[in-house]
């Protein structure tokens, strides 16, 4: 008896889903070593082995196209990866909804559809997936939809009409993705590493792949314990360190911070209800960080979005040729409690009330400004008047505070660069490009 099944795709790879059960998950990766291909969970397991062989940036470069303009690699790449799920659930398949991020261009939505086409594929319905966010009962604020995606993020702020959500504005960070943030973490177990047994993880293609190959089960580990063990095999011998976790957590927080911050922007006046991945708690603490800063979270399970567009099937399954983006969709309503949000008090003992600068301290009320000083140096004030062209700002609004970079400038915390940072603890570093001096947050008793 034919059925209609949902492919949910964006970067990170595809998910596929009927009415009853979560049929498939494959990762985006494709290795092809002569007439060897490697496809999905087998190539991700493989990439550091064959790095120059290993392509996982075809979903994206798709999802991003302007102008059809599209490698013909990438695409190539792309129909392989889909074509083996294909093969895998297309028996008696009469319909299928694509549930999509919103990183697609206009282009890239194009070019999926020819792939489908090409595939025989029968694309009966599209939806932006964030459309597909349920909604928390007696909640009178915002709801935003975030998408970790392998390379990019996508934060969308949705409206509501008529008991239905529509996509109102999207913001994709770029720079911001599993795959970056996976990096960070490896790098700092690395080091950690080479400091204590004096082997490197990423000297070797056999170690980096075991050291990637591990993460998922140390990150998830660090969520729930001060500390983990964390061991590697190489050449018939053991190497093992103790990683602190608030230390990888302090890692990832620039990355977090960014993601904190879009959504904040979308909706900074009313309470936030996020809605996220789990993976993106299990792995990363996110619901942790964000709820410190006042957004309330609803996490996800994997399959959700085909999961819950086969809901809507026989409201979208569309009966000619025409295949639209769906953006406005019913909402399901959810009334189990989620952890009430918890902004974080500017008088707790973690979160500072100066900055330092070349041993003067200076108050955070208010905004402060760092301005480039004669002949070198920085210059710390609280007018903007005294200098019009200040390289960052510092803002104090209700407590929390806000480091933003200004005309151009490329500003780092704690080593990782950022544009602008929310909520900096005790202890956090600044430091403006061009410039060797060091700003820290500090608590002054009064």
């Amino acid at each position: 008896m034919s059925h209609p099944i949902a492919i949910e795709i964006n970067d990170s790879g595809i998910i596929v889903c009927d009415s009853r059960q979560h049929l498939l998950d494959s990762p985006g990766y494709v290795i092809t070593i002569g007439a060897q291909q490697w496809l999905g969970k087998e190539a991700r397991d493989r990439a550091f082995l064959h790095p120059n062989e290993c392509n996982h940036r075809f979903w994206s470069q798709i999802a991003r196209a302007k102008n059809d303009t599209v490698n013909r690699t990438e695409t190539n790449l792309a129909l392989r990866h889909l074509e083996s799920i294909w093969n895998k659930v297309s028996a008696d398949v009469d319909a299928v909804i694509l549930t999509v991020p919103a990183t697609f261009t206009k282009s890239g939505l194009g070019i999926l559809l020819g792939i489908c086409k090409q595939l025989a594929i029968p694309v009966r319905a599209m939806i932006h997936n964030a459309a597909l966010s349920p909604r928390q009962a007696d909640h009178a604020g915002s709801t935003v939809h975030i998408d970790l995606q392998l390379h990019h993020t996508a934060i969308t702020r949705l409206d509501e009409k008529d008991k239905e959500f529509v996509v109102a504005h999207s913001e994709v960070l770029d720079q911001v993705g599993l795959h970056s943030l996976y990096t960070q973490v490896a790098e700092f177990i690395a080091q950690v590493f080479i400091s204590n047994t004096r082997l490197d993880p990423l000297h070797s293609a056999e170690l980096e792949q075991q050291l990637f190959n591990n993460l998922p089960t140390w990150l998830q580990a660090m969520q729930i314990q001060d500390s983990v063990r964390c061991l590697l095999e190489y050449q018939n011998s053991s190497f093992e360190v103790i990683i602190e976790a608030e230390e990888v957590k302090n890692t990832l927080k620039p990355q977090l911070n960014k993601i904190a911050n879009s959504v904040m922007s979308l909706h900074a006046t009313q309470p936030v209800i996020a809605c996220t991945s789990e993976l993106l708690n299990q792995q990363l603490g996110f619901d942790q960080f964000i709820n410190s800063q006042g957004v309330m979270v609803r996490s996800l399970v994997a399959g959700h979005h085909a999961q819950q567009s086969l809901q809507h099937a026989k409201q979208i399954l569309s009966s000619d040729a025409q295949v639209y983006l769906n953006k406005q969709l019913p909402y399901s309503v959810l009334s189990d409690a989620l952890p009430a949000a918890n902004s974080i008090d500017a008088n707790t003992a973690e979160a500072p009330t100066h900055i330092l600068y070349r041993n003067c301290a200076y108050s955070l009320l208010d905004k402060v400004y760092v301005s480039k000083a004669s002949p070198a140096g920085l210059r710390i004030h609280h007018d903007s008047e005294e200098s019009p062209a200040p390289l960052l700002s510092i803002s104090n609004q209700a407590g929390i505070l806000t480091v933003a970079a200004s005309n151009g400038q490329e500003i780092t915390v704690n080593d990782q660069i950022v544009e602008n940072y929310r909520q900096p603890v005790v202890g956090d570093s600044i430091r403006i490009a061009a410039n060797a001096d060091e700003l820290v947050f500090i608590k002054v008793e009064s």
